[in-house]
This record gives C-alpha cells, structure tokens and sequence, in this order.
C-alpha cells in the first residue's frame, strides 16, 4: 500500500494555476487578508486532495492484485515486489506490483512517454506497431496502427514458457497500462530474479524482480491414481499425470480442507486450466491450473484430486 501510495504521489502535477493562486496568496499582507487567505488556502488544500485522491484512486485499481483476484487476497500483500523503474530517455518503464508463486508470475506495468513526441507515438501506437517492422513487416504495422493493439513482441518474460497480456485503463494522459502473466514450467532459482522488459523500449532496459520471497507451496503424491504428483501453490496447481495422451480436463474434480474444516472446491476457488506440456517418451501430461482466489498453501490438510483424497503431511 505504501509503495502505490508514493508511485501515485510522484505522478501527482500540480496544474500552474494552482500554484499561482498560492503564491499570490502568501504575498498579500497576512493580517489584513487573514480570513481571506485562510478561505483560499483551504480552497486550494481541496483542490489538491482531490487531485490526489483521484490519482491514489487509479494506482489502486490498477495494483497487481485487484487485477487477477478475486475475494480476500490480503496473504498475498506481503509478497508484492515494486522493482525500480527503468528509463531510456523516453519512456519510462514501472511494474506497479509483481507477484510470483513459484510457478505463476503478475504485474502490472505502467509504460510513461517522457517527452511530447514520446507521448504522441505511445498513444497512437505508432512506437508499439514500428517495432515490428523488421522481423513481421509492414502488414503486422498497419495491423496494430489500425487495432492499437501490442502485437506478439512488445513485451518479453524471461524463462517463461508462455505469457499473455492486457491492456488496463491508462493511468493519466501520458501513459499506458498492462497487465501481464506468465508460467514457468521449469522454476527459475531462488537466487535469481525475473526479467522483464519491452521491445521497442530496448533489451538493455530490464527490470529484474527478485523472487527470493513466496508463500511455500506443498507437494502431494497421490496413489491409485493416474495423477501422480500434485503441487499447490498460492495461486495455482501443477499437475502431473500418467497419460497417454494430451487432455484439457485432466483435473476433473479439485477440492481442499483447511485447518478449520472448511472445504474451498474447484468453483470456490475459481480453478481454471492455463497450460500444459506432454512427454511422450514418458507419457506424462504436465499441466498447470490458476486460481481466482488465492489460498495459503499452509492451511490445508486434506486435498481431493479427482475423488481421491490425500492427507498433508
């Protein structure tokens, strides 16, 4: 809440008028316009909290978890990284909270022309569509010039074995939002951290977002069951079955137990299918499912894969 908070302040510009009206404001004899003055500044105190406010506001809707969750998500905040900024002189590149769970990654990034040429080229996506050209041509330009969409190489996540993207409300006049996901079917190291950066801001413009801190996942070894190991993260599952061959709905049935007794099924978590890998050499489907509604992991003592329950030990 504190980082959103300053990300937002530092976005605040106070309109030239304003700061006129308060420094004619302070000019004037302080006995003789006491009143005056007094009714001015509040006016403008007003003013200014409002403006605020309304920035705060948009920070707020636009943060990591409002965007990809549902309910209470509160176990999630201690987990949020706001990396610093990168810039090239043009466009200023900040992640307004990341979050990753071990398998799944989330931000929300917030792209800022730093000039009124800048600005221009981002809004009309004429700098989104130009760094296309080379590798997919002047089709794919005039495809996004027309759509303003970001096309399949604005943005890059290293290691991530997919992403996917969308576009947010921007946040002021000259900036543009996105959120962005991805999976890594291989977890990076807890010693490293993810890359993050856009194409037509540069390779060199990277943000790293360290990923030594997440909520510990639990890993289960079902029997007499075709889904021989089962991963629970914060907010997703990875499943590994024995298959033959590759099948959407390999997690048919999915419920939990927590430590109160209360039992979370696949509806109330809101479990959806993300991707999936299989190996034919060893027959095994490995897929990876995202929750609406995140869980810690720590409170569960009984997991239901398929009518087959398993105890956490």
């Amino acid at each position: 809440m504190k980082h959103e908070y300053q990300a937002a302040m530092e976005r605040v510009k106070m309109p030239p008028e304003c700061e006129a009206r308060i420094l004619a404001a302070l000019e004037h004899d302080p006995v003789k316009h006491k009143k005056t003055h007094i009714r001015t500044v509040i006016a403008i105190a007003a003013a200014v909290f409002l403006l605020v406010s309304s920035t705060v506001a948009v920070s707020y809707q636009t943060g990591v978890l409002n965007t990809f969750f549902k309910g209470n998500s509160s176990v999630l905040e201690p987990y949020i990284q706001y990396p610093d900024s990168v810039s090239n002189g043009d466009y200023r590149l900040s992640v307004n909270g990341a979050l990753y769970d071990g398998n799944n990654f989330y931000a929300v990034l917030i792209v800022e022309g730093l000039n009124e040429q800048a600005i221009e080229d981002l809004k009309s996506n004429q700098v989104i569509a130009q760094s296309h050209l080379d590798f997919w041509g002047q089709d794919m330009v005039d495809r996004l010039l027309a759509s303003g969409g970001s096309g399949p190489d604005t943005f890059h996540l290293l290691n991530a074995s997919g992403i996917s993207t969308r576009e947010l409300s921007p946040p002021d006049e000259a900036s543009r939002a996105w959120r962005i996901s991805g999976n890594f079917m291989e977890a990076p190291e807890k010693t490293e951290s993810i890359g993050l950066w856009l194409d037509f801001i540069g390779r060199d413009y990277i943000v790293n977002i360290p990923i030594d801190n997440i909520i510990t996942p639990i890993t289960l070894y079902p029997e007499q069951s075709d889904c021989i190991e089962v991963t629970i993260y914060a907010t997703s599952v990875k499943a590994v079955f024995l298959a033959s061959g590759m099948d959407s709905e390999m997690l048919q049935a999915f419920s939990v137990v927590l430590e109160d007794g209360s039992i979370l099924t696949q509806d109330d978590l809101g479990l959806r299918m993300n991707d999936g890998t299989y190996d034919p050499l060893t027959m095994r489907y490995e897929c990876n499912y995202l929750f609406d509604v995140p869980i810690d992991p720590a409170r569960i003592t009984t997991v239901s894969i398929n009518g087959i329950e398993v105890a956490v030990s």
